[in-house]
């Protein structure tokens, strides 16, 4: 018997893509089109390999199928990258080993954890087709890439998404940590790109992703941090909170008061 919980469609190679049965929404990349306007594609579709290579990572099988729905219910994600000199820190945690009898967590600086964390979901990103944008607090120089990337944003050219994930692995690879932590700067960049989508996202039902991966509160212009500073990061995450987000803060430290 089928399983009923997977739908083809005649429209593709049936041997290579799997449809939740769900009612489909929009999902895809925000192209600028006429005045400010944000167009979505409307496919949640998820290839047979991408949920092959899931499940080689580990993937329960209908967790890996719901992938497809994921990138639909949030076509557009903002990572924000902390690569300030405090990630220089040595109470990070890696993990390595290649099963799970292998699996060991091993110390590192914060950095080479969160180096590890966008590589891998750069490569998921591109897995799955999600269109992500990576954002580095300090730019990392001319010589390493751009300040920054994104991955998938053309979800329907295979040839550009691998490009997108070796240029994303690339630059946070080469990337070194220094300079200061200035978060409220680059939520407040993020959340006007946001607020510009809104309407679109909010008339089918969607949200974005602000992923906020870092080590500590913001600093000001100068590197100096201070219950001003604070404040202001606060009202800007609050100010996320009117619109369709969806916001996951990425600790990398384990210091109790941060």
């Amino acid at each position: 018997m089928a399983d009923p919980d997977i739908v083809l469609s005649a429209d593709h190679d049936k041997s290579n893509y799997y449809y939740p049965a769900v009612v489909p929404i929009a999902v895809g990349r925000p192209v600028e089109a006429f005045a400010n306007a944000f167009v979505f594609s409307t496919s949640n579709v998820i290839t047979h390999n991408a949920i092959q290579a899931l499940q080689q990572q580990g993937f329960p099988l209908g967790l890996a199928q719901e992938m497809g729905n994921t990138r639909a219910s949030h076509p557009i994600r903002f990572w924000i990258v902390d690569n300030s000199g405090s990630m220089r820190s040595s109470d990070g945690h890696e993990v390595r080993g290649s099963n799970k009898q292998s699996l060991m967590v091993v110390p590192c600086t914060r950095w080479k954890e969160l180096q590890g964390a966008i590589e891998y979901h750069a490569e998921l990103a591109g897995l799955i087709g999600a269109n992500t944008i990576f954002r580095m607090l300090n730019d990392p120089g001319a010589t390493v890439g751009p300040q920054e990337f994104t991955v998938a944003s053309d979800a329907d050219s295979t040839s550009s998404i691998e490009q997108d994930v070796a240029q994303a692995v690339r630059i946070i690879q080469q990337a070194e940590p220094e300079g200061g932590t200035p978060l409220t700067e680059h939520l407040t960049v993020i959340r006007e790109r946001i607020r510009a989508m809104a309407p679109t996202l909010q008339s089918q039902g969607q949200k974005a992703v602000v992923v906020l991966a870092t080590d500590g509160l913001p600093s000001d212009e100068t590197g100096r941090s201070n219950e001003r500073v604070t404040s202001e990061f606060i009202d800007a995450l609050r100010s996320l909170q009117r619109l369709p987000v969806w916001i996951v803060v990425r600790l990398c430290t384990d210091e109790s008061s941060v």
